[in-house]
């Protein structure tokens, strides 16, 4: 029973790695960077929006253990939107220039 559920810690971790990788390939290629100013902590370009991988962890930890808080999926998903509703705007905003 405990090697089982370490079975499963390493699937999801695997899954998880994997649409982190995913996502920066994504992100590189639709330009979601950050670019740094005068007001910025960081000193390189760096990619932004990495949250998403908790989002999608909480899906696939759901799918692998059961929903057992759906108002914590309910709430990340809308956080989710949001941001990509920004990002998408922004993005939409730079290509009319």
């Amino acid at each position: 029973m405990i090697m089982n559920i370490w079975i499963t810690y390493l699937i999801i971790a695997a899954i998880l790695l994997a649409a982190e990788l995913l996502y920066f390939r994504i992100a590189d290629k639709c330009n979601i960077i950050d670019k740094p100013n005068e007001r910025s902590s960081h000193t390189k370009v760096v990619i932004r929006g990495g949250g998403i991988i908790f989002v999608i962890g909480l899906w696939v930890w759901s799918a692998f253990f059961g929903f057992q808080y759906p108002w914590m999926l309910a709430a990340a998903y809308v956080v989710f939107m949001k941001k990509y509703y920004h990002l998408h705007e922004k993005y939409l905003a730079s290509l009319k220039k």
